[in-house]
């Protein structure tokens, strides 16, 4: 896939692809940059790719402990593609990776928008559990 690569730069679903790979084989830097490619090439998400290269970059960021680099691409998902399908993921996404990081106000806050938007969405149990936690950490 990767001597395909030079003629393909600018094709989303081999960027995706060939990212996905990369991924999986854990060549994270590489996969890091096909995965902005595709964010590039298709910045309308027309391909349903887009969105889940962007979650995908914050995934990397997470495996680098680069926490705020992994909310800030969860939270430009949800201002590029707010109806994105995916956008549940990405809310309960920065709850996690913004706690896991030490930013306790705003996994807060992300956790109640989760369940202010999503009450009963797929996550709504874990949500409520870590804002538990939370709250009982940080002082009013």
């Amino acid at each position: 896939m990767l001597a395909e690569e030079p003629a393909k730069s600018e094709d989303g679903a081999f960027q995706y692809k060939l990212a996905t790979k990369l991924f999986a084989h854990n060549r994270l830097d590489e996969a890091d940059t096909r995965f902005a490619a595709v964010v590039r090439v298709d910045p309308k998400n027309t391909t349903g790719d887009a969105d889940d290269a962007l979650l995908d970059r914050a995934q990397i960021k997470r495996k680098h402990k680069d926490w705020a680099g992994a909310v800030a691409d969860c939270r430009d998902l949800m201002t590029r593609w707010p109806d994105s399908d995916l956008a549940d993921d990405a809310l309960i996404s920065i709850g996690f990776f913004a706690s896991s990081g030490g930013l306790e106000k705003e996994a807060t806050s992300a956790y109640r928008e989760y369940l202010s938007r999503w009450p009963e969405g797929e996550d709504a149990e874990y949500a409520r559990e870590e804002l538990k936690k939370l709250e009982e950490e940080i002082p009013n």
